[in-house]
C-alpha cells in the first residue's frame, strides 16, 4: 500500500501540525499538560496517511532511513515492548493506560504470522471413496460382491472414505479477505516485505457486511474443536468487531508517555549491566513499642547499573527522557539527590569500588556535560561529598534500531564507564 508518511517528534508544538493530525491528537488526548505539545510516540493512521512520531530530540533529517523504514522501526519498537508486558499482572494501571492500540497491534501481528505459518483456514470434510482412502468394511461387506481368489476371497470394490481439507468454504473466504487486507496495510511496516499474502484464486465472501461475516465465523466456531482453528476464528471475530479492517479508518498505535520505554530500551541495549537492588540498604521504621520493622518495598531502586570488572568500576545510569538542552530543562533536585544517594548506597556494599553516576538523555548531542554540587560561598565543587553525575546524550533512533535488532550499544556503554577526565 502506498502510504503518505509524515515524520514528527514527541513534544512537537501541536499548533504546527496539520489540522487532521491535530484533530486525532486532541481526540485521543495525546498532549502534555497545557495541551500545547504532543505527548506521544507511535503511529497515527488516517485515510492513506501515517503520521509517525519519533522520540523527542530525534534528528531524523540526519538518519539514512527511508520514511517507511522509520515507520517500521517505531512500530516494531512498540510491538516488542508490548510483548514484554503482555500481562496486566506485570503492569500498574498507569502503564496499561500508557499503551495505545497494543491489543490491535498484537492481534494484527498474530493474524499475519499465523497465515505465514499455517496458510488459509481449511474446513475438514469426509468424502466417500471407492478403492482409495480408508476402507469401510461394514459398507463394503454390505454392498460389494465377494470373489474367490485361490484359497481366499477378495472384494474387487472396496468402499471407503477420505478426509480432505478444503479452503473453498465461506470461512476461508473471510479469512483470505482479512489477511489480504492486513498484508496490504501492515506487512511492509511489520516485516519489511510486501506480498506475504499468496493469491489463492479464492472468491470473495458472498457478503462484505461485518455482521454477516461475524455470524458465519461464530456459526463455525460452535462446531470447531481444533485449538488452532478456535483461536483463528475468535481472532477473526475480534478483528472484524474491533478493528473492522477499513483502510480509511483512524487507528492509533503507540505510547503516551515514552519515558518508560526510553528507560526500558536502554536497560536492554547497554552492556555490562548488573542487578544489585537486593544488596543495597533498605529503610527501617522503629515503632512506639521499640520494635524495628523493615520496609524493603520502600527501598532504593536503581534502574540501570553498569559494572567493569577489570577496573572494579560501577556506573549508576538514570535514563532521563528530558530535553536537557539547557540548565532549565535539566534534571531537578529530586533527580539529583536520588543519584547522590544511590552512589552512597553502592559504596556501602562495594567500599573498594569506584562509583560513577550518569544521566542519559535522548539527543545526538547536548550542552550539558556533568552535574555537581557547588558551595554557595566560594563556588567550589563538592565532588568529594556528592558524586558528580555525567550527562550523556545518544540519538534516540540509534537506540530504537539496537532495541529492535536485539543488539548492544557497546561503544556508548564504554563511554559511560570512563572516569571523569
Amino acid at each position: 500500500m502506498d502510504w503518505n508518511i509524515k515524520i514528527y517528534r514527541d513534544r512537537d508544538f501541536i499548533g504546527s501540525l496539520p489540522k487532521t493530525t491535530q484533530s486525532v491528537l486532541h481526540k485521543e488526548k495525546l498532549f502534555t499538560y497545557g495541551k500545547q505539545n504532543v505527548s506521544f510516540c507511535g503511529l497515527l493512521f488516517h485515510n492513506q496517511n501515517i503520521d509517525v512520531f519519533l522520540p523527542r530530540n530525534s534528528n531524523y533529517s540526519e538518519i539514512e532511513f527511508s520514511k517507511i523504514q522509520i515507520a517500521s522501526l517505531i512500530l516494531n519498537t512498540i510491538r516488542i515492548y508490548g510483548i514484554e508486558f503482555d500481562s496486566p499482572l506485570t503492569l500498574d494501571d498507569g502503564e496499561i493506560d500508557n499503551q495505545i492500540g497494543g491489543t490491535s497491534l498484537s492481534l494484527i501481528t498474530e493474524l499475519i504470522t499465523d497465515y505465514r505459518q499455517n496458510g488459509l483456514y481449511a474446513k475438514r470434510q469426509s468424502l466417500n471413496t471407492l478403492n482409495i482412502g480408508k476402507p469401510n468394511w461394514n459398507k463394503t461387506i454390505a454392498r460389494s460382491v465377494l470373489y474367490p481368489s485361490g484359497s481366499n476371497s477378495i472384494y474387487l470394490d472396496v468402499f471407503g472414505s477420505k478426509r480432505i481439507n478444503s479452503s473453498s468454504c465461506e470461512v476461508a473466504k473471510i479469512h483470505a479477505s482479512v489477511v489480504k487486507e492486513l498484508d496490504k496495510k501492515f506487512s511492509l511496516l511489520m516485516f519489511g516485505c510486501d506480498g506475504v499474502f499468496s493469491e489463492h484464486h479464492i472468491k470473495e465472501p458472498i457478503n462484505s457486511d461485518i455482521e454477516y461475516q461475524v455470524y458465519i465465523l461464530e456459526k463455525e466456531l460452535r462446531v470447531t474443536y481444533s485449538g488452532r482453528d478456535i483461536w483463528l476464528l475468535q481472532s477473526l471475530i475480534d478483528y472484524l468487531k474491533n478493528i473492522r479492517g477499513d483502510c480509511s479508518s483512524e487507528m492509533v498505535i503507540g505510547i503516551k508517555h515514552f519515558h518508560t520505554v526510553w528507560e526500558y530500551m536502554l536497560s536492554k541495549t547497554l552492556t555490562n549491566t548488573v542487578s544489585i537492588n537486593k544488596l543495597v540498604p533498605i529503610p527501617a521504621y522503629r515503632l512506639a513499642d521499640g520494635s524495628l520493622v523493615s520496609a524493603p518495598k520502600k527501598g532504593q531502586r536503581m534502574d540501570i547499573v553498569l559494572y567493569d570488572a577489570e577496573e572494579n568500576l560501577y556506573c549508576i545510569v538514570d535514563a532521563k527522557y528530558y530535553s536537557a538542552n539547557s540548565v532549565s530543562s535539566a534534571p531537578g533536585w529530586s533527580d539529583l539527590v536520588k543519584q547522590f544517594f544511590y552512589a552512597k548506597a553502592l559504596k556501602q556494599i562495594e567500599p573498594d569500588a569506584l562509583v560513577l553516576n550518569a544521566f542519559v538523555f535522548p539527543n545526538s548531542a547536548g550542552v550539558l556535560s556533568s552535574a555537581h554540587m557547588q558551595d554557595r560561598q566560594d563556588s567550589s565543587l563538592l565532588d568529594n561529598d556528592y558524586e558528580p553525575i555525567k550527562c550523556a546524550y545518544i540519538e534516540p533512533v540509534e537506540v530504537l534500531k539496537s532495541f529492535v535488532d536485539n543488539k548492544k550499544l557497546k561503544e556508548f556503554t564504554d563511554s559511560l564507564l570512563l572516569e571523569f577526565s
